[in-house]
């Protein structure tokens, strides 16, 4: 099997020995399920503080301090961000990660870090080739002794089977790149950054759910003639920082072993080489696998393919991945080419429009050597260019249905069709127009995939304009628009969609607060200082304010657009507080679609038609 590895996370042979004998239901110690209480705690931490020499606040009391964040490096940033983007499949797959949160009752952080762990578990088992060996399960009622669903507790995160060898997964999207330690054994951990002694979080608390599962499971198959054996493991998935390192004696009640994935794939990989059942898939459908199945919660109340009564396989739930039957999930996509080049749809004209329509029949290209795209046209409709040369941060706003979005899509097509532009798009929406440009631009991240992995993405094109700036010097260059089509590196272009949900979102976890302080920081430099080694970053919103917009990034931008805004004061905030020219749009907000004021530095703004490629031209060139 192929091996994802973060290094450094391995335990050593001498400690790992005991770690591999999973738990079975008759060695549960059921007074060992119950929480701890306070005074337990009050005495594992005094000791804890003793052992691990930890800071302390005030005697007997560790200093918690969650907003230290490790820094990732840019092997491991890039190998996280690997697994990211990689695909989930194998032999066959029931359910979806992570999509049993949803009815939790956890409170909407809690829920999006859950998926995104079960998420990044089954993608790193994809990478790693295990689901190609196992039939898996994913958000899965917990079992009751009797073998129907319990509906009030917790689910089951991932079951994986290999033959007769049943596995339940507790995965666990926890913070990574620190130590974890025992607190309370079999109840409690806590985790610390190891140079400075300074516990990370509040102590976890085990929950007792995979005893009773794995209980209950393996209660109801010996009751009903199954061989089949179940084991239960808690993993911790790591994050863009790397991948936690725990102590090889953390057990979650029940004697269920917690440990980081890269221990978990290595004891897969041992299995593999001792067990056959491990490495070789049967595609016989099973009874168990029929039971299991029907227990998924993304099927819902479908009815239960009991061992006592086994239901004709044709009734089964269907999976949503059979590598044997040809079942893929309906919304993936084949995977086009990195650069996808219509010359066809390329607009090389310099020629003047004769009216101002608003549409072209083509993507107006993009000019490496000036830095412009010929995408817009005054009121007399002679063609006009939008010039990136010198252009560090362009910011673009205009509310709902103003053309925006459409006209950035315009350009974002101009740059991708580019082989001299590095493009990245940071996406703050669920779902935009954007994603057509998926496949074809450098790096393609949602807020969704955490704002520690947005803020790392952030910090890449920030710290290049660093390395950038000695290679410029080594070749006798100051300005990279002095030769930019001879230059070794291609115009850089970071594009931030929908900036509000970023900057102006309530949800957003305190504990996130130094990622978003460390983004702004990050983008306010490449908005003063990128212009100079071909750097630039466009940020839009449709939903501009004060907060969506911060100040001090709003300055930082040299040119700025605003499209159709309702209010004086919001228009005074994209364009700045010294305007002094009237700035005005059309009464009927369909003549000015499209419309906008540019702006560069303290010029006198101009007000400009921006010409949007025709939906039929762009959705042939890149389907939506």
């Amino acid at each position: 099997m192929p091996r994802f590895h973060f290094s450094g996370t391995a335990r050593s042979k001498e400690r790992s020995a005991p770690l591999w004998s999973a738990a079975r239901d008759d060695e549960i110690d059921w007074d060992a399920v119950k929480k701890p209480t306070e005074e337990e705690l009050g005495e594992a931490w005094a000791q804890a503080i003793s052992r691990y020499q930890l800071q302390t606040a005030t005697p007997g009391i560790p200093v918690i301090d969650e907003s230290l964040v490790p820094r990732a490096s840019q092997k491991t940033l890039k190998a996280y961000r690997d697994i990211c983007n990689h695909d989930i499949h194998g032999a066959r797959i029931y359910g979806h990660p992570g999509s049993g949160l949803a009815d939790s009752g956890f409170g909407k952080t809690e829920v999006r870090t859950g998926t995104k762990g079960e998420e990044i578990f089954a993608k790193l088992l994809t990478w790693d080739g295990i689901l190609d060996h196992c039939v898996s399960f994913w958000s899965v009622w917990n079992p009751e002794a009797d073998g129907h669903r319990n509906t009030r507790g917790a689910d089951i995160d991932c079951i994986l089977m290999f033959g007769s060898h049943i596995l339940l997964v507790d995965v666990k999207n926890y913070r990574a790149g620190i130590d974890y330690h025992n607190l309370v054994p079999g109840k409690a951990m806590f985790c610390m950054y190891p140079k400075a002694r300074v516990v990370a979080h509040e102590p976890y608390i085990f929950s007792a759910n995979m005893a009773f599962a794995q209980h209950n499971l393996s209660t109801y198959l010996r009751a009903n003639g199954s061989t089949s054996t179940v084991e239960s493991f808690v993993v911790l998935v790591p994050a863009s920082t790397g991948e936690a390192k725990l102590d090889s004696d953390i057990s979650w009640p029940g004697d269920i072993h917690a440990m980081a994935y890269s221990d978990f794939v290595g004891m897969m990989k041992q299995r593999a080489l001792d067990d056959p059942s491990y490495i070789n898939f049967k595609p016989e459908k099973t009874k168990e696998e029929g039971y299991l199945a029907s227990l998924v919660k993304s099927y819902g109340e479908v009815p239960l393919c009991s061992l006592e009564a086994p239901t004709d396989q044709n009734q089964w739930p269907i999976p949503v991945y059979d590598k044997l039957a040809g079942i893929a999930p309906k919304s993936a996509k084949e995977k086009q080419p990195r650069r996808h080049y219509q010359s066809r749809h390329l607009d090389q004209s310099n020629s003047p429009a004769k009216k101002p329509t608003g549409f072209i029949g083509k993507i107006p290209a993009f000019n490496l050597s000036k830095g412009s795209i010929a995408c817009l046209s005054d009121k007399s409709g002679s063609l006009r260019y939008l010039n990136l040369k010198n252009t560090g941060g362009l910011l673009a706003a205009g509310e709902h249905g103003s053309g925006s979005v459409v006209c950035m899509t315009s350009i974002m097509a101009s740059l991708v069709t580019s082989r001299k532009v590095d493009l990245r798009i940071i996406d703050c929406n669920g779902t935009s127009n954007f994603e057509r440009f998926t496949d074809y631009v450098t790096s393609y991240t949602h807020l969704s995939d955490g704002i520690d992995l947005v803020c790392s993405e952030i910090q890449e094109v920030y710290t290049s304009i660093r390395s950038r700036q000695i290679t410029m010097r080594k070749s006798g260059l100051d300005d990279y628009w002095q030769a930019a089509a001879d230059c070794p590196f291609g115009f850089q272009v970071l594009f931030i969609n929908e900036c509000s949900r970023l900057f102006a979102n309530p949800h957003i976890h305190k504990n996130d607060q130094t990622y978003l302080d460390d983004i702004k920081r990050y983008l306010q430099t490449i908005a003063k200082k990128g212009a100079k080694v071909g750097i630039c970053v466009i940020i839009l919103t449709q939903k501009p304010s004060a907060k969506a917009l911060p100040n001090n990034l709003t300055q930082a931008c040299n040119l700025r657009v605003c499209f159709r805004v309702a209010r004086v004061a919001t228009r005074k905030l994209i364009l700045g507080s010294d305007l002094q020219k009237k700035v005005s749009f059309d009464s009927n907000p369909r003549r000015d679609i499209g419309m906008a004021y540019l702006r560069r530095g303290r010029q006198k703004p101009i007000k400009l038609q921006f010409l949007r490629v025709r939906p039929q031209v762009m959705d042939t060139a890149y389907p939506y």
